[in-house]
């Protein structure tokens, strides 16, 4: 009689089992065992002293051994009853790789997924891996085949922080296994440069302020949003969320008062590119024309002649500030009375470099 046994038993891939055949007769039994799984044979193995065994790393699943004997001169041929083990999948570890970490917005990223099988497991795998960040798969990278036990995603991430996943499916051998990672997903860093058209800035003069909005990473392009000027704190009428082309934002604006002007530009940010504001500190001198003069007073109001000098005239003063600066003194110098101007020798020619003028005055009252 043949009986056949199995140890151990309840294994999992990757793990040696003992397949052992015992005859039992009146004589030493000589002759071998032929060992079987099922219907595919194992090994054969001569007796020694009525016992033969086989040892192998069955794979994973359901297995039903036994053990037929050869016979000889004085013991008939026999064969065991089978005996059923079932092996369980090995369990791989996955190794998670991520590059670049951090990583920008619209930057790729890529994700390497390896598989490290267990000691003894020498099936290759086969199988895929499904990726998802932050719970939802990436459509590009949903069955991604094993290459040597890798596989890899590149896809773009979601700003901040994204935990990735990649999910290996199993296969015969091996059972599913997963693992995560985290990267850092920033916006891109920019800068404001702001700068104004004119130099010298008098009250109520047209100024058109440029920005322009530089990201800290080129390969990024242009920075898109927009831009708002303030003055002084203020927001700029009309120039408020500027839209941005090519990275440029312009503002025309009209100067106050003589004074110091704090400017700013504030770019906005999108979903790529970081917020960042440019400022510009401007002195608002005074009008073209509003220079002081010098006159000589004879007579009580009745009659006086001013010699006016307001000197020589920026390229863009008006003959109108020129004259409002000119009634503006004469008031100051004989109180606020009706007045009667007789102006000699002013020209409406900007190139003259010396712009003094004749006042006489005659007063009513």
């Amino acid at each position: 009689m043949t009986a056949v046994s199995v140890s151990p038993q309840g294994g999992t891939y990757g793990t040696s089992v003992t397949v052992s055949a015992t005859v039992s007769a009146a004589d030493a039994p000589t002759g071998s065992i032929t060992f079987t799984d099922g219907s595919g044979t194992l090994a054969t193995v001569q007796l020694a002293g009525g016992t033969a065994s086989y040892t192998y790393i069955p794979g994973a699943g359901s297995h039903s051994f036994a053990a037929a004997y050869s016979g000889d001169g004085s013991t008939a041929a026999s064969t065991s009853a089978a005996v059923t083990d079932t092996i369980a999948k090995a369990v791989p570890v996955v190794n998670l790789a991520i590059s670049p970490e951090p990583a920008m917005v619209n930057e790729q990223v890529t994700s390497t997924a390896s598989l490290v099988l267990p000691s003894g497991a020498i099936a290759a795998p086969t199988g895929t891996f499904a990726f998802t960040v932050n719970g939802t798969p990436i459509s590009s990278c949903s069955a991604v085949g094993i290459a040597n036990g890798v596989a890899q995603c590149t896809s773009v991430l979601p700003a901040g922080t994204d935990t990735i996943t990649a999910t290996y499916s199993g296969d015969a051998s091996y059972a599913t296994a997963s693992a995560s990672g985290s990267d850092t997903v920033g916006q891109v860093a920019t800068t404001v440069s702001l700068t104004s058209s004119l130099q010298t800035l008098h009250p109520s003069e047209q100024d058109t302020l440029t920005a322009v909005v530089t990201s800290q990473v080129t390969t990024f392009g242009a920075p898109g949003g927009s831009v708002s000027f303030a003055a002084d704190g203020a927001a700029i009428q009309g120039c408020t969320n500027t839209a941005l082309v090519n990275g440029t934002a312009t503002c025309s604006y009209t100067t106050g008062t003589p004074g110091t002007l704090s400017l700013t530009a504030s770019y906005s940010g999108n979903d790529v590119f970081l917020a960042s504001t440019g400022s510009l500190s401007l002195t608002v001198g005074p009008n073209h024309c509003d220079l002081p003069g010098r006159g000589w007073h004879f007579g009580a109001y009745e009659h006086l002649l001013a010699r006016f000098d307001c000197g020589p005239l920026p390229p863009r003063c008006d003959l109108p500030h020129f004259w409002q600066c000119i009634d503006h003194w004469i008031h100051a110098a004989v109180g606020d009375v009706r007045t009667e101007i007789a102006i000699n020798g002013i020209q409406d020619d900007h190139s003259d470099p010396n712009r003094s003028s004749d006042i006489h005055f005659s007063n009513s009252r």
